[in-house]
């Protein structure tokens, strides 16, 4: 697992969310954050730190306030696991920190509701360049 975004090599653009959207991280430990931004290959992750992620592999759940969206088990790969910058600027008394994860063999349905999960809740770009599998 790196400890640095490879912004640079994402082959998917990365969209922000319209409205709070979490995700579930289940890797050995089970940690809840919200999505910072989201693409059809992967997603990043502001979670409350409470000690490093030491899996690369695991499986995470998308979900959204009320019963709107619910994507479970999605499979992923670790890319990256960092203090946030958000949490060094605010002077925050909360260590936060900032996951990267690839998805890795979504099922068809799976991809479907990323899909129209993206089309509902996605409002703006954030970064896009071709090469990577994130």
């Amino acid at each position: 697992m790196k400890n640095e975004p490879d912004a640079e090599k994402r082959r998917y653009v990365r969209y922000k969310i319209e409205k709070d959207a979490f995700a579930a991280l289940k890797n050995g430990k089970t940690r809840i954050g919200k999505i910072a931004d989201i693409s059809l290959g992967g997603l990043a992750l502001s979670y409350m730190e409470d000690a490093a992620i030491d899996q690369e592999k695991g499986h995470v759940d998308i979900f959204t306030a009320g019963k709107n969206y619910y994507i479970p088990d999605i499979p992923i790969r670790v890319i990256y696991d960092l203090p946030s910058q958000e949490s060094r600027e605010t002077f925050s008394f909360t260590a936060m920190n900032r996951c990267g994860i690839a998805f890795e063999r979504l099922t068809e349905n799976q991809s479907l509701q990323l899909t129209a999960f993206l089309n509902d809740r996605s409002v703006s770009c954030c970064r896009s360049n071709s090469v990577s599998s994130e």
